[in-house]
C-alpha cells in the first residue's frame, strides 16, 4: 500500500513546488515592473511668497511635461502666471533651471520664461504704446523659446546627457512699468531706507557723477569678462563668437568706483543686461551705490549650434551675515577712569 501511495505523494509534492516557484516568479516580475515604472519629473518653485504672482503648470500639458519617457518634454512645458496685484505687470522674467544638469563650467543650465520687453529690467523704463501688460487678475502662458529647445537637443547629443529628473522655476524680475516692482531677491522697489541702510551715509563718487551729468554711470561686472565656452577648438568657430560685447560705460577713472559697504563678497548689485555670444540683452548686473547689499547667482543658457554658453545672472539676497561692528572705546577722563575707586577688581 505504501508503495502505491508513494508515487502520488511525490507527484503532489512536485506540483506544490512548481506552484510555489511560479508564484515567486510572478511576484518577482511584478516587483521589477513596479521598480522600473517611470517616476514623474519633479518641479520645484523658487518664487518669494511676497510676490503678487501665482504660477502653475498648464493642466492639459502637465502629464506630458512630467513624463520622464517623453523626449519632447520641453515643448510640453507651459506655465500659467496670474497677476494677483492691483496693478498691471509689464515685465516678468522667470527661469526654468535644471539644478542637477550642469554646463562644462559647472553652472546649472536654464531656460528663459519671459513676458514683456527686457528694457523693463531697469525699473525706470516707461511703457510705450506697443507694451501690453498683464492686467490685474489676468493669466498669461509662458513657454520655452524654440531656439533654447534646439540648443538643449544639441547639447544632449554632444554630451550624451539624460533628460533631467528635476527642474526648478526661479523668479528673476518683475516690473509694473511705473518705477516699481520686485528684484530677484523678492525685494520691493523702490528700496526702502531699511533695505538700503548699508549704503554709505555720504554721497559716493558715483552719486556725484549721476547728479552732475544727469545719468546713472554703471560699473561693469567683472564676472562676465571671463565668458563661458564649451570645449570646442577656436579654429572651428568664427572668431566673433568668442567676443562678448557689453553695453557698459567705464566710469571716470579719477572718481574711482562706488564705496562697497556690504559684508563679504556682497555688493550693491542691481539687475542689468549685456550682449552675450547668442543673445542680446542677456541678464547681468550693475553696481549702484544706492542699492541694498546683494549677491548674484549664475546660470548658463545654451546657444543653438554655436558651441558656446550664454552666462546670465540673477541678483539675490546677500547670504553673508553683516559683521558686528567693533565698539568704540570710551575716552578716559582724567580723574575718573584712572581713579582707583572706579577700578573693577
Amino acid at each position: 500500500m505504501k508503495s502505491e501511495q508513494s508515487p502520488y505523494a511525490r507527484l503532489i509534492l512536485a506540483c506544490l513546488l512548481v506552484g510555489i516557484a511560479s508564484g515567486l516568479l510572478v511576484v518577482g516580475v511584478l516587483t521589477s515592473s513596479i521598480a522600473q515604472s517611470p517616476q514623474e519629473r519633479k518641479v520645484e518653485e523658487n518664487i518669494p511668497k511676497s510676490l503678487p504672482l501665482k504660477v502653475k503648470l498648464k493642466v492639459e500639458k502637465e502629464h506630458q511635461f512630467k513624463d520622464l519617457n517623453n523626449s519632447e518634454w520641453l515643448r510640453a512645458f507651459e506655465l500659467e502666471v496670474t497677476n494677483t496685484s492691483n496693478k498691471p505687470i509689464y515685465f516678468l522674467l522667470l527661469w526654468l533651471e535644471l539644478p542637477d544638469t550642469k554646463s562644462n563650467n559647472n553652472n546649472p543650465l536654464a531656460f528663459t520664461l519671459q513676458y514683456g520687453r527686457i528694457d523693463f529690467i531697469h525699473f525706470n523704463t516707461q511703457p510705450v504704446d506697443t507694451d501690453v501688460p498683464i492686467p490685474p487678475g489676468d493669466t498669461r502662458t509662458l513657454t520655452i523659446p524654440d531656439e533654447e529647445q534646439q540648443g538643449w537637443r544639441g547639447e544632449k547629443l554632444r554630451r550624451n546627457l539624460n533628460d533631467p529628473g528635476k527642474v526648478r522655476i526661479k523668479f528673476v524680475h518683475l516690473s509694473f512699468g511705473d518705477g516699481s516692482g520686485f528684484d530677484g531677491a523678492g525685494r520691493a522697489y523702490p528700496y526702502g531706507k531699511q533695505q538700503s541702510s548699508t549704503a554709505p551715509c555720504r554721497e559716493s563718487p558715483m552719486q556725484t557723477v549721476e547728479k552732475k551729468f544727469g545719468k546713472r554711470e554703471r560699473i561693469p561686472f567683472p564676472s562676465l569678462q571671463q565668458y563661458s565656452l564649451l570645449a570646442t577648438p577656436a579654429a572651428n568657430l568664427p572668431a566673433s563668437f568668442f567676443l562678448i560685447e557689453t553695453s557698459y560705460r567705464e566710469p571716470v577713472g579719477a572718481l574711482g568706483t562706488p564705496q562697497n559697504a556690504c559684508p563679504g563678497d556682497c555688493n550693491h548689485y542691481v539687475a542689468s543686461t549685456y550682449n552675450c555670444a547668442c543673445k542680446t540683452n542677456a541678464t547681468s548686473y550693475d553696481i549702484v551705490s544706492s542699492a541694498p547689499c546683494g549677491s548674484t547667482q549664475r546660470n548658463d543658457f545654451l546657444c543653438t549650434d554655436l558651441g558656446v554658453y550664454c552666462p546670465q545672472y540673477i541678483v539675490v539676497s546677500c547670504t553673508t551675515a553683516t559683521p558686528t561692528p567693533t565698539p568704540t572705546p570710551t575716552p578716559c577722563v582724567p580723574g575718573v577712569c584712572d581713579d582707583p575707586a572706579n577700578q573693577v577688581d
